[in-house]
């Protein structure tokens, strides 16, 4: 008897891609660990500074994407209210 994964065949993945995957993934968090401790190690500013400076790309991100997703919410929310009154 022929004993097939049915989220393999049906899906398309493959194991090893992703097994590629994840050791490419852990590879680099690996690489980002250590060059961030190059960075902070060799940086003669204090470590408050440092995170602020390191931090600042992710509250922009966050704010666009708050932005984004209210504005969604907002449009989902008149869109379905005036499609529910036609």
């Amino acid at each position: 008897m022929k004993t097939e994964s049915k989220s393999a065949s049906v899906s398309g993945a493959s194991p090893m891609v992703g097994l590629l995957a994840v050791v490419i993934a852990s590879l680099l968090s690996g690489f980002n660990g250590v060059y961030f401790e190059k960075v902070l190690k060799g940086s003669s500013q204090s470590l408050w500074i440092r995170n602020i400076q390191l931090g600042k790309p992710d509250i922009i991100f966050e704010a666009v994407m708050k932005i984004l997703i209210f504005q969604l919410t907002f449009m989902v929310l008149v869109l379905g209210i005036l499609s529910h009154r036609s």
